[in-house]
């Protein structure tokens, strides 16, 4: 019995360590706005490429993976399906580039607040992430 809640242990080790996240916040929005963005780095340490296929917030009606892009000289932004991590390697969230959306805020999100989203990986695996709401 001590053997199996041993593996069990060193399983949920290993893998707490295949995704690592850093620089994680959400942009502090206007009191009346319905909409924020939030942004991080996600560090793979899988042996394969894997694909961040949905993200889930409770303080948004609807959360999603966006993206910028120039089109016609205006910059537009656009939802995606999934975002692709090359094996070993780190995906940036930042401004003016991917980053996730939250769209209908349930909540009035005040500076220094800390809210859990979950990210949802392509191989089954999934990762709640802390984000610190703050001034951009």
């Amino acid at each position: 019995m001590k053997i199996i809640i041993a593996i069990m242990i060193l399983n949920i080790s290993i893998f707490s360590k295949n995704i690592e996240t850093s620089k994680e916040f959400i942009r502090l929005s206007s009191p009346f706005a319905q909409v924020t963005a939030g942004f991080l780095e996600i560090k793979s340490n899988y042996k394969k490429d894997i694909k961040i296929i949905k993200a889930e917030s409770d303080f948004s009606k609807h959360t999603e993976l966006h993206d910028m892009k120039m089109e016609n000289s205006k910059m537009t932004m656009f939802a995606f399906d999934f975002v692709k991590i090359p094996a070993h390697s780190t995906m940036v969230f930042e401004k003016g580039y991917k980053h996730i959306m939250f769209i209908g805020l349930n909540e009035r999100l005040k500076e220094n607040d800390i809210k859990t989203i979950k990210l949802f990986f392509d191989n089954g695996d999934s990762v709640d992430v802390k984000m610190k709401v703050k001034k951009f």
